[in-house]
């Protein structure tokens, strides 16, 4: 009996095609008819809650009028990051929104003390918010920052805001907590943050203090070209909640319960979406058809490679899988390099402004040292103060390479000589309950690299490992050695162009970093330190450098196991 290749496919795709509309059809009568039951099936909800839920089928919601990138409304459609949110969080819950669309910001206060309204899905806690409101779990954090013109003069701190001319939205904490530190100021009250920013530029305030997301997003997209962000705030991170009337603390325990519950990655895509490139996302009936098309085409596609290349098959998945996580990492690549791009204009600020209040006092000391004898005891201590500058000068350099605002000087360097200079400067520093072990398996070529920038990798990776240690202390390995880089395993591999590379491995008996949180210790700001012990940005201004020199850094750690830093450098062709 002879096969009819052809005739069997068509055969295969009508039924495929037959099948593939059935279950669509019951896919979707499914889905109409399960959609509230299984809503909440990932929520845990108590007998009470459940029952409130069936009551309150709908609840009516409100907002900033006009905060982007957090809630504003645009052809009265409610957009922004807290939107977002409570769209995901009604669809896990079964709920429809009513939402009360271009109600000023006093009024929507005004409105939920009324009972007109059960949520307010984007606001800031203050105490006098407190007496008629409950307030959910903090969904959304940013450092606040004080922004001036390109012009203005240098400012140092929140209290070189007295007397000054202030724009600010009514009713906000801003004004409260100006007053709570005795900083005397004449606010400018406008109706929105984008309002704010425009007095700003247009020179009918003199300053602002707006969170730094809200500051980026909006100074960005509106070309206010001539605002800086001069200096940050000492106030705790601006924090976003979303809160309902007193008395309903059913709805707020499902609000707290459903928020935990959205994926990191959703939520990671949610922030990229409204704090990098703005996109405007629309869905066309006839592409939804298109790729239920081209959907079908793909399976018959892949029916036709299990039939006839099966064994292909196989090697191609196994292919894809790689891939996949190539991509992935490099996308994360891809994330930590936007954040350490909106950070930049704050560090070379900064550092410009701080580099000339050290040539004041480098300056002073110099004069000093002219006006006093060589046998003065004083000279001593001069001397001291010129070098604790030169050093503040050279961090203030690499601030300035941090944002790419200064050229880099290069120069060849050997590895071995430098971690050997660069531990003889830690062992002074670091506890002597620490043991250093060093080990450079030589020979080991040269880098065309920095010298400051290089040590200061070292220090920060060795001392973010000393404090993982205390206070008992433990072993600090450091291994120096060649890397084949044929031999490197992606995401290093696909990351990396130099044909040999020079390996620092930083490895330490310490406590170890918890694994939620590894893809997100190179951010800047981000720190698991107490208030006040750390900056956040060691590991920020690490990643920062290896990327500069064309090189990558990656971490392996587990809970109270240590954990192991590793610097890829590309190694000079010519040593």
């Amino acid at each position: 009996m002879k096969l009819d290749i052809g005739h069997f496919l068509a055969e295969c795709i009508l039924v495929l095609t037959l099948l593939m509309g059935l279950w669509f059809t019951n896919a979707v009568h499914s889905h109409a008819q399960n959609t509230v039951d299984n809503a909440t099936d990932s929520i845990q909800l108590t007998p009470t809650e459940k029952a409130w839920l069936d009551r309150h089928p709908v609840i009516t919601i409100a907002g900033p009028r006009s905060f982007p990138p957090f809630h504003y409304y645009e052809e009265g459609k409610l957009k922004g990051i807290s939107s977002d949110y409570t769209t995901q969080i009604a669809a896990k819950l079964g709920l429809k929104l009513r939402i009360l669309t271009d109600l000023p910001w006093p009024q929507v206060l005004e409105s939920v003390q009324q009972g007109e309204i059960d949520l307010i899905t984007c606001i800031a806690k203050t105490a006098e918010r407190e007496t008629y409101l409950d307030f959910s779990v903090p969904y959304l954090t940013f450092p606040l920052v004080i922004i001036t013109r390109d012009n203005s003069p240098l400012m140092g701190g929140i209290k070189d805001l007295q007397g000054k001319t202030v724009a600010m939205v009514p009713k906000t904490l801003i004004p409260e907590w100006l007053s709570r530190d005795g900083i005397d100021v004449s606010p400018l009250y406008v109706q929105s943050p984008l309002q704010v920013l425009e007095a700003v530029a247009f020179s009918r305030a003199d300053a602002a203090i707006e969170n730094l997301a809200a500051a980026n997003y909006l100074i960005h997209q509106n070309g206010l070209a001539n605002l800086k962000i001069a200096v940050p705030t000492p106030y705790e991170k601006y924090r976003l909640y979303m809160a309902v009337p007193k008395g309903h603390q059913e709805l707020l325990s499902i609000i707290d319960k459903a928020l935990p519950t959205i994926p990191p990655r959703q939520k990671d895509d949610i922030h990229n979406q409204w704090l990098s490139v703005k996109y405007d996302y629309g869905v066309n009936p006839k592409d939804v058809f298109r790729y239920i098309f081209l959907v079908l085409l793909f399976a018959l596609g892949v029916i036709f490679i299990v039939l006839f290349r099966s064994h292909r098959l196989a090697k191609e998945t196994r292919k894809r899988k790689k891939a996949e996580k190539d991509r992935e990492a490099l996308q994360r690549q891809l994330i930590q390099a936007r954040k350490l791009e909106s950070i930049g204009t704050l560090a070379g600020g900064i550092a410009h402004n701080f580099n000339n209040i050290l040539g004041i006092i480098l300056g002073n000391a110099q004069l000093a040292m002219l006006d006093l004898p060589e046998e003065h005891p004083s000279q001593a201590r001069i001397n001291d103060i010129q070098a604790a500058c030169l050093r503040a000068k050279e961090v203030i350099l690499q601030l300035l390479n941090f944002s790419h605002q200064t050229e880099q000087k290069k120069q060849p360097l050997n590895p071995a000589q430098l971690v050997t200079d660069t531990v003889r400067l830690l062992k002074a520093s670091l506890p002597s309950s620490i043991e250093i072990l060093c080990q450079n398996n030589e020979p080991i070529k040269t880098i065309n690299a920095n010298l400051t920038q290089i040590q200061q990798v070292i220090i920060n990776l060795c001392n973010n490992a000393a404090q993982a240690m205390a206070p008992d202390g433990g072993t600090l390995t450091i291994r120096l050695e060649m890397a084949d880089t044929h031999n490197l395993k992606m995401p290093e591999r696909k990351a990396f162009s130099a044909a040999e590379a020079v390996r620092l491995t930083i490895k330490d008996t310490g406590t170890g970093i918890d694994p939620a949180i590894q893809d997100r210790i190179f951010d800047p700001y981000f720190t698991t330190k107490a208030f006040g012990k750390g900056s956040g940005m060691g590991l920020a201004i690490v990643h920062g450098i290896v990327h500069n020199h064309g090189g990558v850094i990656s971490v392996k750690s587990k809970m109270g196991g240590g954990a192991v830093f590793s610097v890829l450098l590309p190694a000079s062709p010519d040593s």
